[in-house]
């Protein structure tokens, strides 16, 4: 009723003002004959004077008057520069009328030129006014300093004329104006003109009613100005149009800061109340859209914490029918409602927002797990009338944060640990993820068709009558519900004890089974093992199948790994014992200029007597500093060159070994490339000290008989010439 009695108020208002400044602009436009016949009478002028300068200064004072009734809904504060210039000039404006010729209030020599002095007086002020509202329209004027100013002007041109007689003559007897006094009106029409340039460039500041007003009363008032500095006798006709021009002046002006001062507030006021009003309706409809398809949860409580508003129940609560005015802390499980209560009454009592953990149990025993934020809803004065809850369920993030743990854990157990023991762990953690008493892990044989009995859980291993080792086989066509698991190649949860009924669970011997949840682990579209776990206290759910799903294949993952491992190992150790029984050793090099060696065989020792940790220590000689100085560089270049053209190499060269022997030494290799580039050498060596002994022994052998076969056809041919010259004599 309050907004509607204001809304009317105002309604009546702007009506009122408005018919006002049209009633006086029409008595303004309808007193101008008047007016300019009385003027034109030289009888009558000094009444048409005094009647025309308080007609101006009632308007300017009722400008000034209307501005300042206004000034806090002003957009401009600047007008209240020309109010208070308007204000000013009206008072030197009466002066000037009390001083005029004929009414000879003040005593004074000339009252012409006391009349033209405060005539100029006062529309100097004026002008300034104008000049300064127009420049600070856009922005917020240094109202007290302006003020002053144009006080201090005022207060000056009264000192500098009545006081102090310094003011420059307007008006001279038997001459008539002065050239101060022309001087002064344009300067002052210079003035207003720049005024009125800038309230024409800055128009998109000033209401669109206005921006016609303004710059029609500027012109008129310059084109007075005019008028007034073209006459030759105070009763002439140019005198009396000037005034004229600034009557109809004063009243557009009057009429535009009425309206900036009164109308416009107004609607502005009204129109902003309807686009607040707008505002909160779109607000309100936000807020209901943003809290309806929020995922997170919004409960509004009161001061006793009773739900006041929710906007949809949360998983995990909506069994239990979360009803208006009922206490939220019965939702909240025992073992943190302490907590909970706690955090809500520090945010009653204005602590700022208060973070918290909650987990909640369903009636079907599902968990949720939930961050939660309480903010009090409190005023300016700091009381709270209830506090909001802001809870985003976390279960996922929860779970996954969870399932990086028990990765961490089973890696660093798999590093001391033999595969049995990791995959026995690695059951133990899928019982604790998902609240279960037995856990196990089994592999498929899809050639024999049957289950390969590998890994139960710590507790089902101690729950057993009957211990079954690591490897024994059971048949597919006897496991029952496993069976169905590994042929649909599916997950297979069963939370009805009932439906168990004549489909088999577990190997004679295991404990009973109420509730149980298998999960096939595939490859390449193959099943290669079962997981499972059973009898949780309450029924499985799709968040137990799918940490159970992720659970298994990291498990997958690091047994392959294990396996590789192993597998690696045992092949890395019988290479080893293969290499180890070579005559020679096998090397590789780096694939630089000097070939250095940078991985050796245990052969070295035996080839070299050298230990290969020795050889290969950056601080030791170095396997090729065994070779031969003067034969290191042809042993290089033959390598480069071969490598370099096939792609493989074979050079022989000789080795200095301990205490000075000499060994010559067979190398073969290749080059290992990236792409094109040569990245390695790998090859192998052994010694051919006694193959190259027994060529050399050959070699001298042959050299001999050579020898020999050359004396002997000596001989020959020394015989046969002694035989021939025994003839001859």
């Amino acid at each position: 009723m309050g907004g509607g009695s204001h809304k009317a108020e105002g309604k009546r208002r702007i009506p009122m003002a408005r018919h006002a400044a049209f009633s006086l602009s029409m008595a303004a436009f309808a007193a101008l004959p008047l007016l300019f016949f009385l003027g034109t009478n030289a009888r009558s002028f000094v009444l048409f004077h005094s009647f025309a300068e308080l007609l101006s200064t009632t308007v300017a004072w009722g400008a000034c008057y209307v501005v300042w009734a206004g000034r806090r809904n002003l957009n401009s504060p600047s007008l209240l520069i020309l109010a208070a210039a308007m204000l000013l000039s009206g008072v030197l404006g009466i002066l000037h009328t009390l001083a005029y010729p004929g009414l000879d209030v003040f005593t004074s020599t000339s009252p012409d030129n006391l009349s033209a002095q405060l005539w100029i007086s006062a529309r100097g002020v004026e002008a300034l006014g104008f000049l300064g509202a127009a420049i600070w329209l856009r922005s917020r004027p240094p109202l007290f300093w302006t003020i002053l100013l144009l006080l201090l002007v005022t207060v000056g041109s009264l000192l500098s004329i009545f006081v102090w007689p310094v003011f420059a003559d307007c008006y001279i007897e038997d001459i008539g104006l002065t050239d101060f006094k022309f001087g002064a009106e344009y300067a002052i029409s210079a003035v207003l003109l720049l005024s009125l340039i800038f309230f024409v460039m800055r128009r998109e500041s000033i209401a669109p009613s206005v921006r016609i007003l303004l710059p029609v009363a500027l012109l008129l008032t310059v084109a007075g100005e005019f008028a007034l500095t073209s006459y030759l006798d105070a009763d002439s006709a140019m005198n009396v149009v000037g005034r004229c021009f600034r009557i109809v002046a004063h009243f557009l002006l009057f009429h535009a800061l009425v309206q900036l001062a009164v109308r416009e507030p107004q609607l502005m006021f009204f129109r902003r109340i309807r686009t607040e009003r707008d505002l909160a309706r779109s607000s309100e409809l936000r807020w209901r859209s943003l809290t309806e398809t929020s995922p997170d949860w919004i409960v509004d409580l009161d001061q006793e914490f009773r739900v006041r508003f929710w906007n949809h129940p949360p998983r995990g609560i909506a069994e239990d029918d979360l009803e208006l005015s009922q206490p939220f802390l019965d939702h909240v499980p025992d073992p943190s409602r302490d907590e909970v209560q706690a955090a809500l009454q520090r945010a009653l009592r204005g602590e700022g927002p208060q973070r918290f953990a909650m987990l909640h149990q369903a009636a079907s025993g599902e968990h949720a797990y939930y961050e939660v934020t309480a903010i009090g809803r409190c005023s300016d004065t700091g009381h709270c009338e209830g506090v909001t809850i802001v809870a985003r369920e976390v279960t996922a993030w929860r779970q996954r944060e969870q399932l990086f743990d028990a990765r961490l854990r089973i890696n660093e157990h798999a590093l001391d640990h033999s595969l049995p023991e990791l995959m026995s762990f690695v059951m133990d953690e899928a019982e604790l993820l998902t609240h279960s008493q037995i856990g196990f892990f089994h592999f498929f044989d899809s050639e024999n068709d049957e289950l390969l009995l590998q890994a139960w859980s710590m507790r089902t291993r101690l729950g057993m009558s009957e211990p079954v080792e690591p490897g024994a086989s059971y048949p597919i066509g006897e496991a029952g519900i496993w069976a169905e698991c590994v042929q649909s190649r599916t997950p297979v949860l069963c939370n009805d004890p009932a439906a168990r009924k004549g489909r088999r669970a577990m190997p004679e011997g295991f404990a009973a089974v109420e509730r149980e949840l298998l999960v096939p682990i595939l490859r390449e579209g193959k099943v290669v093992a079962l997981m499972g776990v059973a009898n949780r206290a309450s029924d499985y759910g799709q968040d137990d199948l799918r940490i159970l799903s992720e659970l298994g294949d990291i498990a997958w993952d690091i047994i392959e790994r294990r396996r590789a491992e192993l597998n690696l190992h045992e092949t890395q150790s019988r290479w080893s014992k293969v290499l180890s029984q070579l005559p020679g050793m096998v090397f590789r090099a780096r694939a630089d200029a000097g070939h250095e060696v940078v991985e050796l065989s245990e052969g070295c020792r035996v080839l070299t007597g050298w230990d290969p940790k020795a050889l290969l220590d950056p601080a030791g000689p170095g396997f090729r500093s065994l070779i031969p100085e003067e034969e290191r560089e042809r042993v290089h270049t033959e390598i480069r060159r071969e490598l370099e053209s096939t792609g493989g190499y074979q050079v022989v060269y000789p080795l200095e070994v301990y205490e000075g022997e000499r060994l010559w030494i067979f190398e073969q290799g290749s080059g290992i490339r990236a792409g094109f580039d040569l990245i390695a050498i790998e090859g192998y060596m052994h010694d051919i000290t006694k193959e190259v002994e027994s060529e050399r022994r050959r070699q001298e052998v042959e050299r001999q008989a050579l020898e020999a076969q050359k004396l002997e056809s000596l001989g020959v041919l020394a015989g046969g010439v002694a035989h021939d010259f025994n003839n001859l004599l």
